[in-house]
């Protein structure tokens, strides 16, 4: 009995400490039992509030404001200190409330706090945690601390980040001039793209990037090798580039995404355009081959978010449903199959997806309400389901 009792108190504890409401009660002996309504679990696990799929780990941000991480964590990508241990479940990062915008790297974690500070932990092989060293970094650590930050993404080994007075800033690995500065020199120290205050949105891929600027136009730079840059031509850049340089009203592009040697993006009409290699169908268009130049794919409208993986993409609709293409080698498409698509596939038909991430070869998503699905690979725990069992449907992620 005394056993149980002392479970009881520390499950109760435990979960008290999660913020959960409960009601007590008697049993037949007078012992004093608490349980847990079935509404007060659902507030307690329905709060997801953004996601980022890297490699072989996962971040996550609550509406709590709180971070989180599970998966692959040989570089201390998950920031937990000196606990390297893989993490099959969501692990909260620290005791913060603060944090805003996350992204995860190849073996890289970037993330913003709401008082725009920008923190990076991880692998720093490369220098792209910006900490003026190579050496990994065990938990969070700020970076830039004269500069406000608005956007940030964490590439396959480099960094890109966006201040809040505009300026593009990058840092990392650079062998294919993925940081666009002119050069294929590697940063552990942040330098600044053009000198500009005019960029909006970017996004850093494997080993090429893309941004917009406040104009609308649409750049690219780095590793070009299958058109990923979308210039029409196979030539690297160290550079931006402007794409579709020659329409003089090309300038509504509103979102984009950077894959391993794919990229997506929307324009401000909701039409989706894809462009490089297409060998698994990623691109969407339903044609073999890759593309040097944007395309538009499926004909239609609506889009609103995009993301590209290692092989495969996803994307959301405005009226709330999800898309997937690609290879499926790893389920990671999510429409229970292992088959791949070389044109959009809706999963589930549901329409209360909101958030959407594509790692490399798995998924995760957002409901209306913030509940957390995810499926594809789980070698590394990366789904957060407590297991390392793959999966090729949606499941269901809690705390």
């Amino acid at each position: 009995m005394k056993r149980h009792l002392y479970i009881l108190a520390l499950s109760l504890v435990l979960s008290m400490s999660a913020g959960c409401r409960y009601f007590s009660g008697t049993d037949d002996d007078n012992n004093i039992l608490y349980y847990l309504t079935a509404s007060a679990a659902a507030e307690n696990v329905a709060q997801w509030a953004s996601v980022s799929a890297g490699y072989s780990h996962t971040l996550a941000i609550k509406n709590t404001g709180s971070l989180w991480a599970w998966g692959l964590n040989d570089f201390n990508q998950l920031g937990l200190g000196s606990d390297w241990s893989t993490k099959t479940t969501p692990v909260r990062i620290g005791f913060e409330n603060d944090w805003s915008l996350v992204s995860a790297g190849t073996y890289h974690s970037l993330a913003v706090k709401k008082d725009t500070s920008l923190w990076a932990w991880g692998s720093n092989s490369y220098g792209q945690l910006s900490t003026h060293d190579n050496d990994d970094r065990k938990r969070p650590v700020r970076i830039s601390y004269l500069r406000r930050w608005s956007t940030v993404s964490a590439g396959g080994h480099h960094s890109m980040a966006i201040a809040t007075s505009g300026e593009l800033w990058a840092w990392g690995l650079n062998s294919s001039g993925q940081l666009g500065d002119g050069t294929t020199d590697n940063r552990n120290i942040m330098v600044q793209i053009g000198t500009d205050p005019e960029w909006t949105t970017v996004s850093a891929g494997l080993s090429h990037t893309l941004a917009i600027k406040k104009d609308g136009t649409l750049w690219a730079w780095g590793l070009n090798s299958s058109g990923q840059l979308g210039d029409g031509t196979f030539i690297d850049s160290a550079d931006p580039v402007q794409i579709n340089a020659e329409s003089d009203n090309d300038t509504d592009w509103l979102a984009i995404s950077a894959g391993a040697t794919h990229s997506l993006a929307i324009k401000k009409d909701g039409s989706l355009w894809a462009w490089g290699s297409d060998n698994w169908g990623q691109l969407g268009n339903g044609l073999e081959g890759s593309s040097p130049v944007p395309v538009w794919i499926n004909d239609s409208m609506g889009w609103s978010a995009v993301s590209a993986g290692i092989l495969h993409s996803t994307a959301l609709k405005n009226d709330g449903t999800l898309w997937a293409w690609g290879s499926n080698s790893m389920g990671q498409l999510g429409d229970g199959t292992y088959d791949g698509s070389d044109i959009p596939k809706q999963i589930n038909f549901d329409n209360d997806w909101t958030k959407v991430s594509s790692g490399a070869y798995y998924t995760l998503s957002i409901k209306s309400e913030g509940y957390l699905f995810a499926w594809g690979s789980n070698n590394k725990g990366q789904l957060g389901d407590g297991t390392t069992i793959s999966s090729n449907e949606p499941v269901y992620i809690g705390e």
